[in-house]
């Protein structure tokens, strides 16, 4: 590429180029990461994983904690929907911000179908 073509930041810019990588790491929390237990909270880590652009996901890890935001519960809840077929709302996540709670009331929610 032309030289000339190029910029340079100016003075107070931040230059995005010389930033380290962030990684697909999970971040430093206050809760030891606690691996998924059960086949259901293995999907849910998943998806909760590519979603958040993480390596892994612990059962009692927040979303808020971890990245999560409107828009990311949105597509979420979708996504749960379609894996599990159990509607919820993006509004679960201010009471479930956890694969282990969220797990909980899929099983409940799955349980009251049956019924």
């Amino acid at each position: 590429m032309n030289k000339s073509l190029q910029s340079e930041p100016l003075e107070g810019e931040l230059d995005l180029s010389r930033l380290p990588d962030p990684g697909r790491a999970r971040p430093v929390l206050a809760n030891p990461f606690v691996a998924p237990q059960t086949p259901l909270e293995e999907r849910l880590a998943t998806i909760w994983a590519e979603l958040l652009g993480l390596d892994e996901v612990g059962i009692y890890d927040n979303f808020l904690d971890l990245g999560g935001h409107s828009l990311l519960a949105t597509q979420l809840v979708s996504r749960v929907l379609g894996s599990f077929q159990v509607k919820l709302s993006s509004r679960i996540l201010l009471h479930s911000a956890t694969v282990a709670a969220m797990a909980a009331i899929i099983r409940q929610s799955q349980s009251d179908d049956e019924d």
